[in-house]
């Protein structure tokens, strides 16, 4: 399955289900820059709660900067 980024970051999770079951390409301007694919599963997870840490992260770049 091609997914363009713009696509993949509106529903990330969504991407990340499906790619436990079969390979998603991110494309973006033609070209495919990212495989996701589920070898052993160890990475989905690893992916899975990397996108549980983003969602709870409410810093913003003033934060950042400090």
């Amino acid at each position: 399955m091609k997914v363009t980024y713009e696509e993949f970051f509106k529903d990330p999770k969504k991407y990340i289900t499906i790619a436990e079951t079969e390979e998603v390409q991110l494309v973006k301007d033609g070209y495919v820059y990212v495989y996701l694919f589920n070898p052993d599963g160890d990475k989905i997870k690893s992916a899975r709660n990397l996108m549980n840490l983003m969602e709870g992260c409410k810093a913003d770049m003033g934060d950042l900067n400090k």
